[in-house]
């Protein structure tokens, strides 16, 4: 784990997925700094941050001088040892101007993988290309080829559609060939991508990569209140295709459909943090100290044979209320890890942090 006297600058353009990549970091006694945009502000709350900075300049995703040399103030006067990104934005500017920081960078990508990656479209042609296995993908200038393209769709299917990369779920729209004049104005947004549905159940996998080898890797499945994660070689074994094509190193979060004969199709790569990092980190691989240990600054204990399944608020209450005898020690984890800085778990649920739109 971290060595207590670590000193992590976390950069945020947000608050939600921050926030979870801090309470990763914090885990093993780092001390965790901030430079956040005003959206990431609510960070400041958690008892776990122990300097907020509002940063003066924009974490845009783009390379930037004066966003540098903001870090390297907080560098010198805090003698941080490692910056870290906690989302998408933070992650590219990172990324871009790592060359240009006294402190080390996180483990991450190169731009030109970061940015084939984060693209739904360029990953889907990657994937393709190695036999990894998508949905029927399409790009679209505007919206008026799209609506061209499904009303003449003869089979009356039902298509996804969503921009190149925005994260979160944000602007993916449902399209039906039928109907698809009057859900166009739904898409605001172009370049557009669109993909055949895939019924099915929506899982995830989150892998650690140095180099093109992946070194810990966690499926899972989340619904309803609960993290669980499962062992699936042959998706091991297609992400390790699709990274060791690149030879790159960093944290990679893809998101996959599974048909009920077994199959999975690939939708999308997230090059960096993700999401469901804390609920990864429960049920026993955490994925930020594996970076720390590729920097030398932490020893990786090794993924457990069994990972733990996590009971969530939701599915803990039920679960209490209807077998309470089944109550996992996960679940006393996961209550552990809320009650130990309830203050910004609490603000989100109220809704009184909120992320901006990308």
């Amino acid at each position: 784990m971290p060595h207590p006297k670590l000193h992590i600058l976390l950069l945020a353009s947000r608050f939600g997925m921050p926030y979870r990549v801090l309470r990763c970091a914090r885990a093993g006694g780092a001390k965790i700094f901030v430079l956040g945009s005003a959206a990431a502000n609510g960070l400041h709350r958690s008892r776990f941050c122990t300097q907020f900075q509002l940063a003066a300049t924009p974490i845009d995703g783009a390379r930037s001088e004066a966003l540098a040399a903001e870090i390297n103030q907080i560098t010198q006067r805090f003698g941080i040892d490692v910056v870290l990104a906690g989302d998408a934005p933070a992650t590219r500017s990172l990324i871009a101007s790592a060359d240009l920081l006294l402190a080390r960078s996180f483990p991450m990508p190169g731009l030109a993988d970061f940015d084939l990656l984060n693209n739904k479209w360029t990953f889907t042609q990657l994937c393709q290309s190695l036999g990894v296995q998508c949905p029927k993908t399409w790009l679209f200038a505007k919206a008026s080829e799209l609506v061209k393209f499904l009303a003449a769709d003869e089979e009356r299917g039902t298509f996804i559609a969503k921009p190149l990369s925005m994260d979160s779920s944000k602007g993916v729209v449902t399209l039906r060939s039928s109907t698809v004049a009057g859900q166009a104005a739904k898409l605001t947004y172009r370049p557009i991508v669109l993909q055949e549905f895939i019924e099915g159940q929506d899982i995830g996998a989150s892998v650690f990569c140095r180099n093109g080898q992946v070194e810990q890797f966690i499926a899972h499945h989340y619904a309803r209140g609960t993290y669980a994660p499962f062992t699936d070689p042959r998706i091991k074994s297609d992400l390790q295709a699709v990274l060791g094509s690149l030879k790159t190193t960093g944290i990679f979060n893809f998101d996959m459909r599974r048909t009920t004969d077994g199959r999975v199709f690939y939708l999308e790569c997230n090059p960096r943090v993700f999401w469901k990092i804390s609920m990864s980190m429960m049920a026993g691989v955490n994925f930020i100290t594996a970076g720390l240990e590729m920097l030398g600054l932490a020893a990786m204990r090794p993924a457990p044979e069994r990972l733990k399944t996590v009971l969530f608020p939701k599915a803990l209450l039920l679960q209490t209320a209807t077998a309470p005898w089944q109550l996992r020690a996960a679940s006393a984890q996961m209550l552990e890890f809320l009650c130990a800085d309830p203050v910004p778990y609490y603000r989100e649920i109220l809704g009184l942090e909120r992320d901006p739109a990308d």
